[in-house]
């Protein structure tokens, strides 16, 4: 069974063939689909019926749990910069520290994104097994690098957007 990629909330908002797929930052908007999911069928892959030609029964699901990560870190993505350039941080280093996360992140994220486009099955076929397992472990590295930045970032959404609750609760309670 396939398993979604972590996520820095809990939350979900769609579910893919039974899975919970986690929508960005806790977030109650739901993202375009993958192919098919929208009208209720599945979207159909060479996963679920047979795997390329010479890779046996190889899992092919850390390419789909990578373009998921990126899906999600770019929309949050765009939205930091305008949270950054909004944002009254208590203090400079805590603005430079969160500019800092922002910029690891769509730096990690670009590499996700590029090893993702450029990465051909095909190449494999002929080449040592333990290649395409180096390759998947690279990747399955990176996407955890990414998510950890997605994380922070996102931590920083949320408490800043708690502060911000209990800040105008405490306007209209006083």
């Amino acid at each position: 069974m396939r398993q979604p990629p972590t996520s820095a909330s809990p939350d979900t908002a769609n579910d893919v063939e039974g899975d919970k797929v986690p929508n960005g930052c806790g977030s109650e908007s739901s993202s375009p689909g993958l192919a098919g999911e929208r009208n209720g069928s599945s979207p159909s892959s060479s996963r679920d019926s047979e795997s390329p030609v010479g890779f046996g029964d190889f899992d092919w699901d850390f390419l789909e749990k990578g373009w998921l990560q990126v899906v999600e870190c770019r929309r949050m993505l765009k939205w930091s910069y305008a949270f950054a350039f909004f944002a009254e941080f208590p203090e400079s280093r805590q603005k430079h520290l969160f500019e800092f996360h922002q910029g690891q992140l769509e730096r990690s994220l670009d590499l996700l994104q590029e090893r993702l486009e450029t990465f051909e099955p095909k190449a494999y076929i002929d080449r040592d097994p333990t290649d395409l397992i180096t390759f998947k472990m690279q990747l399955l590295d990176l996407t955890a690098v990414v998510r950890g930045f997605f994380a922070k970032i996102c931590d920083v959404f949320e408490d800043e957007f708690v502060a911000d609750a209990m800040h105008v609760n405490d306007r209209e309670t006083g």
